[in-house]
């Protein structure tokens, strides 16, 4: 692997050093993000591979540029160094759009449908909706847009509340119907009320038998 490694450097002006350089950290970062970490066990020495290159492929940027300086084929550092800056934020910008930004914002629209109150809920829903409208959802909503379905669930959810309906997780300070019966519930504190399309609206306590075909 090192000798592919150094022959695919070798004879490399300092903007080809650069472009390999950024590929690998590309390629490496896609593997890392959407890799199982069974997968990544495996793929280490890929990985470290990856990862190494693209350092020596900068540093042996680093090297030829001062060489083509002092040869006069280059005129100074300023655009390499801009360069390089220009591309260590936009792959921090977009790593983050899509990895961390996506996570957590899957996360809010999720933890959203939790709180106990409506004020709780309908501010934890709005903060979430919020995140999804900021920069960094630029990248993570146009290809994958699975935080905005998330919301828009939690969000269907909460308009049941309109038509006097549970949530599927009821609030404590709202009175609603779940099929035939209505929260508060007695038979027990924290019930689940089920609905889905095909099948009525059910409460659901821990421990209860579902009817076959009906899922939580």
């Amino acid at each position: 692997m090192k000798r592919e490694i150094a022959a695919l450097l070798r004879h490399r002006s300092s903007w080809q050093l650069i472009g390999i350089a950024t590929v690998g950290v590309v390629v490496a970062l896609a593997i890392v993000f959407s890799s199982y970490q069974s997968t990544l066990r495996t793929l280490k020495p890929v990985l470290i591979a990856l990862f190494g290159g693209a350092g020596a492929a900068l540093l042996l940027a680093f090297v030829r540029r001062s060489e083509e300086i002092a040869a006069g084929t280059a005129r100074g550092w300023g655009r390499m160094l801009a360069a390089i800056l220009a591309i260590a934020a936009t792959t921090t910008f977009v790593t983050y759009s899509l990895v961390v930004h996506e996570r957590e914002s899957t996360s809010s629209c999720n933890a959203a449908i939790l709180a106990d109150t409506l004020a709780e809920r309908e501010a934890d829903l709005a903060a979430a909706e919020a995140r999804l409208r900021g920069p960094f959802a630029l990248f993570h909503q146009r290809i994958n847009d699975r935080a905005t379905r998330e919301c828009e669930r939690t969000r269907e959810d909460l308009e049941r509340l309109k038509s006097g309906l549970c949530t599927r997780w009821p609030l404590k300070d709202q009175t609603c119907r779940c099929g035939e019966e209505t929260f508060p519930y007695a038979r027990c504190e924290e019930p689940r009320c089920l609905h889905e399309p095909g099948w009525p609206d059910l409460f659901y306590c821990v421990g209860d038998d579902l009817p076959p075909g009906r899922s939580m």
